[in-house]
Formats: structure tokens, C-alpha cells, sequence
């Protein structure tokens, strides 16, 4: 029950707004009836016995007929001169009572007929009789909008099986909420097969079904004495004497009507917020959860993505560049060790200089490439170690991200990265520096052109083809030179190294916090839509509170 009264716009104006269907549904088809403008009372007589309907059609409308036990019969009742009509699927049809009887007993669809007979009780009043054989067969909407416009409903019910279960929830739904137990009342047809003895326990059956205490009156389909039919409960309630009490207080049932709609509007309108109520406690408790989690996932990207962030440079970038230069380092003091003994025991130094740009480009092209193998493979290794981690960090807010691994343009800058140039290999055209720096008083007069790797490493094969001696001095200069180019190239090998390791290591970093924030984004996108729906479903609830 609602706190306090709302005329129909501020119940139509809160229902629009909070998206009460239902309601807005029921107002329409109730507000759709136009009752006040019906000056006809209208009784609605609601059968499922066939040789019940049968007999109330032989003794209210004196029409003797069989009707199809397999067809819904619907037949309106006026006062007026005998008329009969049938709507068939040619239209409107007037017949005879005869033809009328032949329909009704061999019609394979349903049928419905109106009737006019001079019938004092039927005065001011609009008796609709329907055999249904079970309630099934009508439509939920249809029916629902015959019992609403009913001013008065009888339901009439089997003697065998009073309120079966199918029978109960059609009527509790259907018929009870329209009605109070001024416009509703059951008649239990057949009630001669009731022992008079057990009467008072199928009426105390009716009323704890429907939990309420609604009239419930016998129907005698078969004569039976006065004295026997005074002993149930209600045997003076008849249809006529129904029917005739409803034309005497038509302006009373009519505003009991006007009431009952105006109630059952109310209760739709108060259910519906109930519901709603419900439904938005039950969505704010999630929505609660969903925010405490979307926080929570919002703390641990923070702390993994902090914690991988560190280990790049802890696991990637650093490792691979010391690795590097200690691999430079050691090679060049080798390489300067190994050509220092070659030149001081080189018999054919002239000969022999002219092949050691060639040599020492070769040399260290193939280091380089070697060393590029290496690491890249390494870097490769360290990267799947460190998605590991990142996939344990947040293994419970996405899917596995080894799906990720290292995406296509990672693995572009990779490839470009890793191409480390060397000193040698860049100065190798006519004219370089490397030749200038190499020629000592016209020693190496010849223009280097590198030959691949036709270079002589080992001293023994130097001493070999070695015909013309030289004096310590030019080979000392030769070996100062040659050390000097070395440093210069492992200088510019450990530089090309940190600046492309960064690059290397930065490229991955991005690629990966890129990750973190498309994360972010989704769980800030989260976290707003459930903090926006909570908050609305906050002020929802606080207008049903104040409503009911």
C-alpha cells in the first residue's frame, strides 16, 4: 500500500520515469474501458461444465442446446424482443433458435452468439455467459480485459473438483485482483452431487483458496426437493435473484467497480515498485562488489605495472648492455694482442697491412653479427620472462597474456635495433679515413677494397708469405694506428650499443604500459558506469521509500 495518495498524472509521471511498464500498461487498458459511459451494467458468467452451461442457457436465455464441448462459447444476453445473431467467419449472422442449437453443438471454432429475450432481470444489464472448457483457451489479455470491464463476475465451479490447481491460479491471478467480494462470487454447479452434509466444507474450501470470504451459492442442475435444497448454505442465492439484486444497486456496484480498478491500479503501481526496489537492492549490492573489485584490479595494474616497469630496465636493459660491452671489451683487447704479434712478426709488413682493413672490417662485422644473434635471442627470452610475470601479476582481472607476447611492431623495431653497424663496415669506400689512418709514408699506397673474408688472422700464416723485412719503428707506428682504429671502433660499437639498447628496451616498455593503460582505461570505464548506475539506483530507492 502506498504512503500516501498520487493522482493518476503523478503516478503515470513516476512510472514513466522508473520505467514501470506494467503499470503504465494497466492504466492504459483500465483508462481504455470508458466504464462511466456504459450506462449497461455488465455481468460476466464464467463456465467450464458443459452440461452446466447447458442448463443455464436452457433456463436464463430458454434456449435448448448441445454445445461442442471442444469450443469456447461466448453468448451476450440484452432484454429485448427475441433476437438471436451468431458471428461466423462469413460475419454477423441472424438465426433461429433451431439454427442456433445446430451451430452450437457442431461448430469445430469458437463461437459467439447475442441474444435478445424478455427477460425482466436482464433490464439495464449485460449478461455474458462463457463455457470454456479449460481457461487455457482464452487469452490471457483477452480475458483479462473482459474481467476487468465486468461490473460483476461469477465463476462457476465443478462439483468434483472445487478449485483444482490449474483453476486456482487463473483465478488468483485473473479474476481476484480486479474484483472485492462485492463484484465476485462462485457458484459450484452440479451441487447435488455434493452430500447437503458436506456442503459447509467445500464453501470453507472456496474461502481458504481464495482467502477471502466471497459468496459461494449452489447450482442444481437436476430437481431436488425443498427440504433437501435447504440444507445448503446459500441455496436461496439463485441467478436470478443475483441478477435482480444487481439491477437494484446498480449505482452502487457501479462506484464498488470504479474503486476496485482504482485499488488494483494502486497495487500494480505499489508491486511494481516493490520489485523494482528489489531489483535495484539486488543490482546495488553487485554493483558494490563490481566497484570494491574494479578498485582493487585498479591497485594491483598500478603495483604490477610500477613493478615490471623497474624490472625492464632491471632484467632487460641493463643485463643486455653489460653483456655487450664486456663481450667488446674482451674482444678488442684480444684482437689488439693478436695483430700486435702478427705485425711485430710479419716479414712482408707492407704486403701485410694491405689486407688489414679488409681483416679487421671482416672481423668485427662477424662479431657484431654473432654478438646481434646472441642478444636478440636473449632479449626474446628476458621479454617472455618478464610477460610472465606480468601475466602472474594480473591473472586474475584478464586472460592469459601470452597471447601478447611481443606485438608486430615491436618486432620491426627489434629487427632494426639490433642492426648494429660497425666502425669498419661504414668506412670501407675509397678515400676513408680508416686507409689514412692506416698508411705510413706511403706504405699502404694501394686504395682498400674489401675482399670478405679472405683475411689472415693467425701469425704463422703472415710469416709465410712474408719476403721484404721492415724496421721496428714502422711497425711500431703500424701497431699504434691499428690500436688507436680498434678503440675508435669499440668506442663507437659500446655507443651504438647503449643508444639502441635503450631504444630496444623503451620500445618494449611502451608496447607494455600501453597494455597496463588500455587495462586502466576498461576498468576506469567500469568503475564510472557502476559508481553513475549506484548512484541512480540510490535515488530510486529513496523515491520508493518515500512511496511505500
Amino acid at each position: 500500500m502506498l504512503k500516501k495518495n498520487l493522482t493518476r498524472e503523478e503516478s503515470l509521471t513516476l512510472a514513466t520515469g522508473l520505467g514501470l511498464t506494467k503499470y503504465i500498461a494497466v492504466d492504459d487498458l483500465i483508462e481504455g474501458l470508458q466504464i462511466d459511459q456504459n450506462k449497461e451494467v455488465k455481468v460476466c458468467l464464467t463456465i467450464t461444465d458443459k452440461a452446466v452451461a447447458e442448463y443455464v442457457l436452457r433456463h436464463e436465455l430458454d434456449l435448448v442446446a448441445h454445445i461442442n464441448s471442444d469450443c469456447v462459447v461466448k453468448v451476450k444476453a440484452f432484454y429485448g424482443p427475441k433476437n438471436s445473431t451468431i458471428t461466423t467467419e462469413y460475419g454477423e449472422l441472424s438465426v433461429d433458435d433451431v439454427l442456433l442449437s445446430k451451430v452450437l453443438a457442431s461448430s469445430r471454432k469458437d463461437i459467439k452468439c447475442t441474444i435478445k429475450v424478455l427477460n425482466d432481470s436482464l433490464k439495464n444489464l449485460n449478461l455474458t455467459i462463457i463455457y470454456v472448457p479449460e481457461y487455457n483457451y482464452i487469452d490471457n489479455d483477452t480475458w483479462r480485459y473482459m474481467m476487468l470491464e465486468s461490473d460483476k463476475t461469477i465463476m462457476v465451479l465443478n462439483a468434483n473438483h472445487i478449485l483444482y490447481t490449474g483453476e486456482q491460479e487463473f483465478i488468483r491471478s485473473l479474476v481476484i485482483p480486479y474484483h472485492s467480494s462485492l463484484r465476485l462470487l462462485f457458484g459450484i454447479g452440479n451441487a447435488q452431487y455434493i452430500k447437503s452434509s458436506e456442503w459447509t466444507d467445500a464453501v470453507a474450501r472456496v474461502h481458504m483458496l481464495t482467502n477471502e470470504n466471497y459468496c459461494v451459492f449452489p447450482i442444481f442442475t437436476e430437481e431436488i426437493s425443498d427440504e433437501r435444497r435447504s440444507r445448503y448454505a446459500g441455496h436461496d442465492v439463485t441467478l436470478d435473484t443475483i441478477l435482480s439484486e444487481t439491477q437494484q444497486n446498480l449505482i452502487y456496484l457501479r462506484e464498488a467497480h470504479f474503486e476496485d480498478l482504482a485499488i488494483y491500479k494502486s497495487s500494480v503501481f505499489g508491486a511494481s515498485l516493490v520489485d523494482l526496489k528489489s531489483q535495484l537492492e539486488s543490482a546495488t549490492n553487485a554493483g558494490i562488489i563490481d566497484v570494491n573489485s574494479a578498485q582493487v584490479n585498479q591497485k594491483v595494474l598500478v603495483e604490477s605495472r610500477e613493478h615490471l616497469e623497474s624490472n625492464i630496465s632491471l632484467f632487460l636493459e641493463s643485463p643486455l648492455i653489460a653483456k655487450y660491452r664486456t663481450a667488446v671489451e674482451q674482444f678488442a683487447e684480444l684482437l689488439k694482442k693478436s695483430i700486435k704479434e702478427d705485425i711485430l712478426t710479419s716479414k712482408n709488413i707492407k704486403q701485410d697491412a694491405r689486407a688489414l682493413p679488409r681483416y679487421l672490417s671482416t672481423i668485427w662485422e662477424q662479431f657484431s653479427d654473432d654478438q646481434n644473434i646472441k642478444l636478440y635471442n636473449e632479449f626474446e627470452r628476458e621479454s617472455s620472462a618478464l610477460i610472465d610475470m606480468m601475466n602472474l601479476d594480473l591473472r586474475h582481472i584478464t586472460r592469459n597474456i601470452r597471447t601478447i607476447e611481443i606485438k608486430n611492431d615491436v618486432k620491426k623495431q627489434l629487427d632494426s635495433a639490433f642492426n648494429v653497424h660497425t666502425f669498419f663496415a661504414r668506412k670501407t669506400n675509397s678515400g676513408n679515413s680508416l686507409t689514412d689512418a692506416l698508411t705510413i709514408g706511403g706504405l699502404l699506397a694501394t686504395v682498400f677494397t674489401p675482399l670478405g673474408l679472405a683475411a689472415v688472422f693467425a701469425s704463422e700464416v703472415v710469416k709465410i708469405v712474408g719476403k721484404e723485412s721492415i724496421d721496428n719503428e714502422h711497425k711500431k707506428v703500424l701497431i699504434e694506428k691499428t690500436t688507436d682504429v680498434i678503440e675508435r671502433n669499440k668506442a663507437e660499437l659500446l655507443h651504438q650499443a647503449d643508444c639502441n639498447f635503450c631504444i630496444i628496451a623503451e620500445n618494449f616498455r611502451k608496447e607494455i604500459m600501453s597494455y597496463y593503460d588500455e587495462i586502466m582505461k576498461s576498468i576506469d570505464a567500469v568503475l564510472k558506469e557502476e559508481k553513475e548506475r549506484l548512484e541512480h539506483a540510490t535515488e530510486t530507492i529513496n523515491i520508493i521509500n518515500e512511496l511505500i
